[in-house]
């Protein structure tokens, strides 16, 4: 098998990293194991019960917006900012309900929702980081996901039903906006 590459590097094919190998057998991947839907742990330093309970979380979604630059043939697209989508929690509500209720008081405290005499919290504590640690399938952490200067924007409903058969815990989900997110290796 030849690895001549007749000349053409990387550097000379757009779109092509300089760095890439023309031998198929060097760019394999060197882990092959995929990755699992329970393969996190989510850290709120400010409600650790959420933190506790916590089912579901997701690493928000990335657009790219694309602006179009008018031309005299086509219209060329250019990359623009990027926006992020929604990070969402879903957790257990425990039976005193602390967990829902300290993501209320969050809330609160950011726009009073009664009192509008109320003091509302400083601009610091109205916002917070938060940690989503994505593990490998032996539960060593893989990457950490940050989401920086996040805050709750919604927080659902609690629904009660005394005509259900099946008694199934619970849950509410809380959806944060936030500034933005960096990944970061740990291995």
């Amino acid at each position: 098998m030849s690895t001549d590459n007749y000349g053409i590097t990387g550097s000379d094919l757009p779109g092509v990293p300089a760095n890439l190998s023309p031998n198929a057998l060097n760019r394999q991947p060197t882990n092959t194991s995929l990755l699992g839907p329970t393969n996190f742990r989510l850290i709120v330093s400010r409600l650790p019960a959420v933190t506790y309970f916590c089912q579901t979380a997701n690493i928000p979604s990335v657009d790219v917006e694309v602006i179009d630059r008018p031309n005299r043939f086509v219209d060329l697209k250019e990359m623009g900012k990027p926006s992020f989508g929604d990070f969402s929690v879903t957790f257990l509500i425990d039976e005193t309900m602390t967990n829902w209720r300290s993501v209320y008081d969050w809330m609160n405290g950011i726009s009073p929702f009664t009192d509008h005499n109320a003091l509302v919290q400083p601009y610091d504590d109205m916002r917070s980081d938060l940690i989503l640690n994505v593990t490998t399938n032996a539960l060593n952490t893989a990457l950490e996901v940050v989401i920086k200067n996040a805050f709750p924007t919604s927080l659902s409903a609690v629904e009660f039903d005394s005509a259900a058969t099946d008694i199934d815990p619970t849950v509410a989900t809380v959806d944060f906006a936030f500034d933005s997110f960096e990944v970061r290796s740990t291995t």
